[in-house]
């Protein structure tokens, strides 16, 4: 939110704690965690990444996509995979999480391997989505993210 829940006053950082201040009324306002699967998937010695419809740097990433009521992180998994690139996984692992409190997302991230099926993009939401080799990968997120944690294997 950019505004007080309680007065309407612009919202503001807190100093210390991860939370927005209403310097008008003193109201500290905690995110919401919307739980998020975030995944690298490996073809051999290919890894698939994708340019968001959103972005406008050219960044290839993970794929990556909310958890709906009811549904494992497994299964949230493979149903974004299987909504935004058309293919099937298989192999799931864990690999670690990441809290994004601004806007509100705690990215569960995990690795895939690729099970089968041709890449057809969700033109609404994908750009781009192609296999890349490790010695020729496009622009990637900045160094700390969850996806540059992935595509680096650093967990």
């Amino acid at each position: 939110p950019r505004f007080c829940p309680s007065c309407g006053q612009p919202l503001q950082l807190h100093a210390v704690e991860h939370a927005l201040e209403c310097t008008a009324c003193g109201r500290l306002v905690f995110p919401r965690i919307e739980p998020c699967i975030i995944t690298l998937i490996s073809r051999g010695e290919e890894i698939l990444l994708l340019r968001n419809v959103k972005d406008t740097r050219g960044v290839y990433a993970c794929l990556a996509g909310f958890v709906e009521m009811g549904e494992t992180l497994e299964q949230a998994l493979r149903r974004e995979v299987r909504e935004e690139t058309g293919l099937e996984v298989q192999n799931i692992r864990y690999a670690g999480s990441q809290a994004w409190p601004f806007p509100d997302q705690l990215m569960a991230a995990f690795y895939a391997d690729y099970k089968s099926g041709e890449i057809r993009i969700q033109e609404s939401e994908i750009a781009d989505a192609r296999w890349f080799r490790r010695d020729a990968l496009p622009p990637l997120p900045k160094p700390g993210s969850i996806a540059w944690r992935l595509i680096n294997n650093i967990f």
